[in-house]
């Protein structure tokens, strides 16, 4: 017996974009909301439903999470919408071996330079090319993420702070070569005498600065000696200014650099992963967001008419 019930599978592939919020890239979770009209129907005369093949739930750089089936109240027209929200989680792994690993070893690697001895003039193109290369993966982080994305991704910021501290480390190793070959004779401030010494702690040198310095002198002394007081008054008045020379200086400015950018990179990199890291684990929808605006927005209106 016909009863008059006609089934009519209809199949289309529909392209669809979502804004994109890439603030805590890689670890980002976006909420994509399709909506769903058919002209010639309405709500009451059409029913929608929709399932995802499992196979299709972790493909490419994303993973479906969720995805909810609702339609609304409100009608374009004589249309009723419906409306299907995705809740997406991008895979991290690809942009940390490909980016974020390799940015990370190269930034740590730029402080190196500092050990490097300063006669074989390789400190300046190290530190140069460390720079370069972090601008390079800029780039790449920038061609990886959409432009539409609104705000600024956290990794972006992070590794133009790791461009900028390469820089200053260009500038640290010219003024660094600059103090080194200043000549011994120039005169070094007292207030060196304890950074030095420190520095040489720091470096496990027990021996103190003015030992090495004061046997040369002292045979310089003995050699120039004429017998006369005041030449060796002179002398003395010349160790006493000499036992820190700025070649001093410039090696405790190396130790302290080493110590005090690898303490800063290592305590930024850290902040920056948990920030990233944590940062979406709690995003909801737009639409439950919306949802407890109203709901705030509502109690305060009660409280201000039971206030009145």
């Amino acid at each position: 017996m016909f009863l008059g019930e006609v089934t009519w599978e209809y199949s289309q592939i529909v392209e669809t974009r979502c804004s994109v919020d890439s603030t805590h890239f890689p670890f980002d979770k976006q909420f994509c909301e399709i909506q769903i009209s058919v002209p010639s129907y309405s709500g009451s005369e059409i029913s929608l439903t929709h399932c995802i093949n499992p196979d299709t739930l972790s493909t490419g750089e994303w993973q479906i999470l969720t995805f909810k089936q609702f339609q609304t109240k409100k009608k374009i027209g004589f249309r009723q919408v419906f409306i299907i929200e995705y809740e997406l989680e991008r895979k991290p792994l690809n942009t940390f071996v490909i980016i974020v690993i390799p940015v990370f070893i190269l930034v740590s690697m730029v402080p190196l330079v500092f050990l490097i001895p300063k006669e074989s003039g390789e400190r300046l193109s190290l530190a140069v090319t460390g720079l370069l290369a972090v601008s390079v993966y800029m780039s790449l982080v920038a061609g990886s993420l959409p432009s539409s994305s609104d705000p600024m991704p956290l990794i972006n910021v992070c590794i133009f702070v790791w461009f900028l501290s390469n820089a200053a480390i260009v500038i640290i190793v010219i003024l660094d070569s600059a103090l080194n070959v200043k000549k011994e004779t120039k005169h070094v401030p007292s207030v060196c005498d304890p950074i030095v010494t420190f520095a040489r702690r720091l470096r496990c040198e027990v021996k103190k600065v003015s030992e090495h310095d004061s046997s040369e002198e002292d045979i310089e002394m003995v050699s120039h000696n004429d017998g006369t007081h005041n030449r060796n008054d002179r002398g003395k008045s010349n160790f006493q200014d000499r036992k820190i020379t700025w070649q001093h200086v410039s090696r405790a400015l190396d130790t302290y650099m080493i110590v005090i950018i690898y303490a800063i990179k290592i305590v930024f990199a850290v902040c920056v992963f948990i920030v990233l890291y944590y940062g979406d684990v709690d995003k909801s929808s737009p639409r439950v967001q919306a949802a407890r605006l109203q709901s705030i927005i509502s109690q305060v209106i009660v409280c201000e008419d039971n206030g009145i």
